[in-house]
């Protein structure tokens, strides 16, 4: 680790991270128990995190990228923001790694690479994430695919943030055929505060077939309504 930090404490890093790679699975629930520890406490850089996240072990580094979202600093975004560009068209685990503590640290600037990444949005997200694939057939089937595989933890991340613009961007996917989905589709408006799609919310509320999706809904309904008037002056 190249950070300058006291030596007895890139020691005991060095050995943490040791055990969260290579040892059994009670050692590295320890490892991970102490390393959440030194980073609440403040021992652990963001330029640490940074190089680890960038660490060629996947272990190593989907703990450093968890680490940047519950960091939440302006700066940890970016680095997550650019590690969702990097890797989009790598390895999908890690891709859904980023996008999960993208939701953590819960800021706003994450919002059109995350509807980037399932095709929501407009055409400005194409600017923000770089080409969409650099080869012809990402175009299409295998696009399809690769935003079908990222909805959720897209859907999950926007939920968390609860940014306007993102409730605006995924109405649609309140009547997805997926029942989860729906949910975190209803929850993102309640989170965000936007009544644009009441009638679509009530529909749900009246007949989906799923009961926890009706629940959720009339909830929204009731949460987005607007107070009688009496109540408002």
């Amino acid at each position: 680790m190249s950070t300058k930090l006291p030596k007895a404490l890139i020691k005991e890093l060095d050995e943490l991270m040791r055990q969260l790679l290579r040892g059994n699975a009670d050692e590295r629930g320890t490892a991970m128990t102490r390393l959440l520890a030194f980073e609440q406490a403040g021992k652990i850089s963001l330029g640490l995190l940074t190089e680890m996240a960038e660490n060629s072990n996947p272990t190593a580094a989907m703990y450093a990228i968890g680490a940047l979202g519950r960091n939440g600093h302006s700066d940890a975004v970016k680095q997550l923001l650019a590690l969702a560009s990097r890797h989009r068209e790598g390895n999908p685990l890690l891709l859904e790694t980023v996008v999960d503590a993208l939701g953590e640290a819960g800021s706003k600037a994450a919002t059109p690479v995350l509807l980037g990444l399932i095709g929501a949005g407009g055409s400005w997200k194409n600017r923000l994430m770089g080409k969409i694939s650099r080869r012809k057939e990402s175009s299409g089937a295998n696009e399809e695919r690769f935003r079908a595989y990222m909805l959720l933890p897209v859907m999950r991340a926007i939920e968390k943030i609860g940014d306007p613009k993102a409730a605006e961007a995924i109405g649609d996917f309140l009547e997805h055929k997926d029942p989860l989905v729906r949910c975190h589709a209803i929850r993102t408006f309640m989170n965000s505060g936007v009544a644009s799609r009441s009638q679509t919310l009530q529909k749900l509320a009246d007949s989906d077939p799923i009961d926890i999706v009706k629940e959720l809904a009339a909830i929204a309904v009731s949460k987005l309504s607007p107070l009688p008037e009496h109540l408002n002056n």
